[in-house]
Order: structure tokens, then C-alpha cells, then sequence
């Protein structure tokens, strides 16, 4: 077989595999396929909290430039809106899923919120708005760690 043909052929065994990898969008077919997706996303979106309370611990003592922490909160919010954009876009199988769903998503709506709230209160020069905000944000950390289970 000639160089072509072999890349061709590779060429199409790697479309043809591509095809049988799950998208994370794609329906959970089980109870227990969709518990592992709301894990994993209560996970990430944790990691973007936890960010946020990062920055704030060090905006709260001096300790970052305005440029780091508002480019880093940036990216944490840009992070959790992916996080539950794939999240929301995923079938859950069940009723009981679907209760499920509703409770994540609860979580993940708050977490967007306070997220965006800091970013826009440190902004406008509100430091002290945002700063007050930590304790929420830990709350709902809180929260996305139990969601994400052991």
C-alpha cells in the first residue's frame, strides 16, 4: 500500500473513531452517566469559584494588580459560563436526573451570578462590595464541593 493509501486509510479509521467518542452534550444515558456528568461539572465550575476567592484573598491584602485580577476573574467567569453551557445542554435520562439538573443548575445560576457581580463591583471601583461578597462565594463553593461528591 502506497503513501497515500495509508494515509487515506488513516484518514478515515480516525473519522470513523471520531464518531464513537461521547459528546459531553450529547444525552447521559443512564442515572448513573448523568450523576458522573453533574459531578464533574459541579467540580469545574468549583475550580472557577475557588479562583475568584483566590483573587479576592489577594485583593484583600494588596497583594495583585488590578490588570491580573480582573483578566484571572475574566477567565474564571468565562470558565464556569462554558461549564454550564455543556452542562445545560445535557438530556438527563429520568425524572430523577432531571430533579437533579434543577438542583445544579440552581447552584451553577448562583455561582455565575456572585461571579459576575465581583467582576462588575471591581470594575466600578466598589472593592468593598466585592470583597463582602467572599462569604457567598465560599457558600457556594461549599455547595459545588457536595454536589461534586468524594
Amino acid at each position: 500500500m502506497g503513501g497515500a493509501a495509508r494515509l487515506a486509510v488513516v484518514a478515515m479509521l480516525v473519522g470513523f473513531t471520531a464518531g464513537c467518542v461521547e459528546h459531553p452534550g450529547l444525552p447521559a444515558k443512564t442515572n448513573g452517566a448523568y450523576e458522573q456528568k453533574s459531578k464533574l461539572t459541579a467540580d469545574a465550575a468549583g475550580s472557577a469559584v475557588g479562583t475568584v476567592v483566590l483573587v479576592l484573598d489577594a485583593e484583600a491584602l494588596d497583594n495583585t494588580t488590578a490588570v491580573y485580577r480582573d483578566e484571572t476573574i475574566s477567565d474564571a467567569e468565562d470558565d464556569l459560563a462554558a461549564t454550564v453551557g455543556s452542562f445545560s445542554s445535557i438530556q438527563p435520562p429520568t425524572d430523577r436526573s432531571a430533579a437533579l439538573r434543577d438542583d445544579v443548575m440552581d447552584v451553577l445560576d448562583e455561582a455565575t451570578s456572585e461571579v459576575a457581580e465581583v467582576r462588575i463591583a471591581l470594575r466600578l471601583g466598589h472593592r468593598r462590595q466585592a470583597l463582602d461578597q467572599r462569604q457567598s462565594l465560599e457558600r457556594i463553593g461549599s455547595k459545588l464541593e457536595e454536589l461534586s461528591g468524594p
